[in-house]
């Protein structure tokens, strides 16, 4: 099954493993950040060496992790360049007889992640460096942030050339005076020039912006809390389309409740535009680490760590990773979603970043139990092309697709790349390239299948029929079992036909109680289906027999033959020309009749007065009447009448037919009950009697027919 977030804005496969298989060591990610060329480079650690693996627009590895650094732990990041590729930036130190050397190294590569020349010092200091950030500006300079250790001018940055060359002095980001010093830089570049930079210090979250120069621009904004012994750690900040910018953070409430993430909204000049407002809607656990990525449609993407205990050794190594998508205005935009897929003991640190068309990437830190490690884990989610509840012709691209078909008749062509189609609801055919011969087709769920050949790899769901250059192929959920009805003996049947199910797949009891009565093409779709009558819930059914001999009882919905039949209104009961429950309503007759055994022949099946609508005769075990069921084309009763044996004899008489389709339908009332075994031997009485509304009035929707389609007839 697809796995469906945000309301249908995004969908997913699952997730995977990014770091090395059955590496035992230590594993987190670094950074993650979103290419020119519609892919993205991921960093992670694995114990002090720094690996990159280069991913491509559809969120495919295009080769091995990369080892670019050793003696490292953490405080490292990307940005992505102009030409494609990207460049990194990390602290390191230097050691000579003078003494240690903080430094912070930047050095580019090209997009498929090959190094462009040797790593550079961007700045070079007596005291400690750490918590490297880099964004590239709209002008295609770099900005590198970092962290002075112990000073109070702490949060310091540096303009640099596409070619890596300074561009004026060292400023500084944040303010002066703080106790302990800023920490944690986080930069965006802004729409049409400039950037805003983040950092906390003393447990506020701040934000300003710059020009490309690194010239304050605002002022300095610090969202306040609204009630005493509050702390605000750990902001992320993203620069919006229309030139303001969202702040993000973890609100500690201390022993009051749980943290929560809060975000704000902020314009240039740092005056308030939306006033902080809380984004997770849990309030058990802690919610810490959040982290914010612009998407293509201008919302954002915020994702977190929510901290579930009970499923980890210590708190860093419990919890999952949560997720919001935010509009530019501050709207909570669908429901919070669980990013991971709780497989595995705990989850944290989670980074976003934007690839391909409107998709998105999230990657975590993932605890396992068995064995005990740390490992990195992603996961990809794209973007949704949905239809509407009409018919819809939907065609894929060349990368990864996530189409999905609503309500109506849909034709999904995913084309090249692994795709999810999902057809919805109706009848819906997916569509690819070349022959059958081309193609492996594997259910690997109960009506969804794995189809494999020169398209890629396609999950389709909801999907009835599958259509290949040189045939189409019935898509048949579940696993066949062969039956025998062509017996007297109901006895033989019984156990089989405790699987049947109706239209939504609900078992509506009478196990024991069916009676086969004959069989008929009952939608005209060319092949014949038993039809059988359970006196103990008062419904019939169909069961249809697949190419390969055999019947399927899953087949019980859109395009499916094998239900329980549903049940109709009487369309002259919904015009108000027929009291509901009374004796013209023809279906308390139709329903009484089979809880009595009253219907106990097939005669035959067809269009017969050629409007479109399929029509199956039944006889009468009393002999009184003669039963006209109207059909849906997917087997299911639109409408049934009554007439005696000279009315119908009229009626097919009058659209061309003669005693060669019914001339053997007249007979003794009881002349079918004698050679059958009955289900329940007890005595049957027609009583007449004003049934209960059921429940699952319809199996499936009426197709919207007006009710003069349905008039009175002549003949009953």
């Amino acid at each position: 099954m697809p796995n469906y977030f945000s309301d249908f804005r995004f969908g997913s496969f699952g997730q995977e493993r990014a770091s090395f298989e059955g590496n035992s060591n230590s594993a987190e990610p670094l950074a993650i950040e979103g290419l020119a060329g519609g892919g993205y480079v991921l960093a992670f650690a694995i114990s002090s060496d720094v690996f990159i693996r280069v991913y491509d627009e559809n969120g495919e590895a295009t080769g091995d992790a990369i080892q670019v650094a050793t003696g490292l732990l953490l405080d490292f990041d990307l940005v992505a360049t102009a030409d494609g590729g990207f460049a990194a930036v990390y602290p390191t130190t230097l050691s000579d007889a003078t003494g240690l050397t903080y430094l912070i190294t930047a050095q580019f590569f090209d997009a498929t992640g090959t190094a462009l020349d040797d790593p550079f010092n961007v700045i070079e200091s007596d005291r400690g460096l750490q918590q490297a950030e880099a964004i590239v500006l709209e002008n295609g300079d770099l900005v590198v942030a970092w962290t002075a250790q112990s000073r109070p001018d702490s949060v310091q940055a540096q303009v640099l050339s596409p070619a890596g060359e300074p561009r004026g002095d060292v400023f500084t980001l944040s303010q002066t005076g703080a106790v302990n010093g800023y920490f944690y830089p986080q930069l965006d570049a802004l729409a049409g020039g400039g950037f805003v930079a983040s950092w906390s210090a003393n447990n506020e979250v701040y934000a300003r912006t710059f020009d490309d120069a690194g010239q304050p621009v605002g002022a300095i904004v610090s969202p306040q809390p609204d009630q005493e012994f509050i702390q605000n750690h750990t902001p992320s900040v993203v620069a919006l389309p229309d030139g303001n910018f969202m702040l993000v953070w973890s609100e500690n409430l201390f022993e009051f409740e749980p943290s929560r993430i809060m975000a704000a909204i902020y314009d240039a000049d740092g005056n308030e535009v939306v006033a902080a407002f809380r984004v997770d809607t849990s309030n058990v656990y802690e919610t810490i680490q959040p982290n914010i990525e612009l998407l293509d449609d201008g919302s954002v993407l915020i994702a977190w760590s929510y901290r579930v205990p009970g499923n980890g050794p210590n708190f860093f190594q419990i919890g999952e990773i949560r997720a919001q998508r935010v509009s530019a205005n501050g709207q909570l935009l669908g429901e919070e979603f669980q990013v991971d897929d709780g497989s595995d003991a705990g989850q944290h640190l989670p980074m976003i970043a934007s690839f391909g068309t409107g998709d998105v990437a999230v990657v975590w830190n993932n605890f396992t139990e068995n064995p005990i490690t740390d490992n990195v884990q992603l996961r990809n989610f794209y973007s949704v092309t949905s239809g509407d509840d009409g018919s819809n012709i939907m065609d894929g691209t060349q990368g990864v697709d996530f189409l999905r078909g609503l309500d109506g008749v849909d034709f999904l062509t995913g084309g090249l790349g692994d795709d999810s189609l999902d057809g919805g609801s109706n009848v819906d055919r997916a569509i690819v390239s070349g022959n059958r011969a081309d193609y492996t087709v594997t259910q690997i769920a109960t009506g969804v299948f794995e189809v494999t050949g020169p398209d890629g790899t396609d999950l389709l769901t909801a999907v009835e029929f599958l259509q290949f250059d040189d045939e189409v192929l019935r898509l048949l959920p579940g696993s066949g079992v062969s039956v025998n009805f062509d017996t007297a003996d109901p006895s033989v049947y019984q156990d089989a036909m405790n699987a049947i199910r109706d239209f939504d797949g609900n078992a509506l009891g009478g196990d024991g109680a069916w009676l086969r009565i004959g069989s008929a093409d009952i939608n005209g779709d060319g092949d014949v289906d038993q039809i059988l009558v359970n006196d103990a819930i008062g419904r019939f059914a169909t069961v249809g027999t697949a190419p390969d001999g055999l019947t399927y009882f899953e087949d019980y919905s859109w395009a499916g033959e094998t239900r329980v039949a549903g049940i109709y209104i009487d369309p002259l009961v919904e015009s108000g020309d027929v009291v509901a429950g009374s004796d013209n309503d023809s279906q308390r007759r139709f329903q009484n009749d089979l809880q009595i055994e009253n219907i106990n022949r097939v005669l035959g099946a067809d269009d017969y007065d050629g409007d479109g609508v399929w029509e199956v005769y039944f006889a009468l075990t009393d002999g009184t009447a003669y039963l006209r069921a109207l059909m849906h084309e997917d087997g299911n009763i639109r409408y049934a009448n009554y007439q005696s044996e000279q009315e119908v004899i009229d009626y097919l008489t009058a659209n061309g037919y003669d005693e060669n389709t019914f001339g053997d339908w007249f007979g003794t009332a009881t002349s079918t009950a004698e050679t059958v075994i009955f289900v329940n031997e007890g005595p049957k009485i027609a009583e007449i009697e004003a049934l209960a509304r059921p429940a699952e009035m319809h199996s499936r929707p009426m197709d919207g027919w007006a009710v003069d389609e349905w008039a009175p007839e002549s003949f009953g």
